[in-house]
């Protein structure tokens, strides 16, 4: 990935690195810590950077990684302070192909969706958008906006039950 490309996208990485350390309940100085690190290694792997098929979901894993080093820091005679979505650190080969093979049916379940489910649960879940700002952006009101997002959540949710 050449520099220009990499500018394009950096802002967006940056702002998902700090809500992902924002998510795991840090401050919002240590999240940008966070956020400076992530930016940091990412451009020291700029160039192979095209080799990934998402540059965030990479930014996101290192995110979550520094996020348990500095739960590490400030806690080293413990780790149940770290919440259990970060604990699990025993990352390899097997665990990221496992991680892909899960995005890649997720995505698929999420593609199979009726489109206006597929759009709110992507507005709500990625874009972190409110129920009323989803119904303003489309026309829809925020009461069908509840409703079709619990649907969207309980099809994927019966899914992953039946996945497993």
């Amino acid at each position: 990935m050449d520099e220009k490309s990499f500018e394009h996208i950096a802002g967006r990485l940056r702002d998902k690195a700090v809500m992902q350390a924002r998510r795991f309940g840090l401050d919002i100085a240590d999240a940008e810590d966070i956020a400076q690190d992530v930016m940091l290694r990412m451009w020291q792997m700029r160039d192979a950077l095209d080799r990934f098929r998402s540059p965030e979901a990479l930014a996101m894993t290192i995110a979550r990684r520094l996020v348990l080093n500095t739960f590490r820091r400030k806690h080293p005679e413990s780790m149940d302070a770290v919440p259990a979505n970060v604990a699990s650190t025993e990352y390899g080969p097997l665990e990221d192909i496992e991680d892909k093979d899960n995005e890649e049916w997720l995505a698929a379940r999420m593609g199979r969706l009726p489109e206006t489910w597929h759009t709110i649960l992507y507005m709500r879940q990625v874009e972190k958008c409110s129920s009323s700002e989803i119904a303003a952006r489309l026309g829809i009101k925020e009461t069908s906006v509840r409703t079709l997002l619990a649907r969207a959540r309980k099809i994927l949710l019966e899914k992953m039950k039946e996945r497993r």
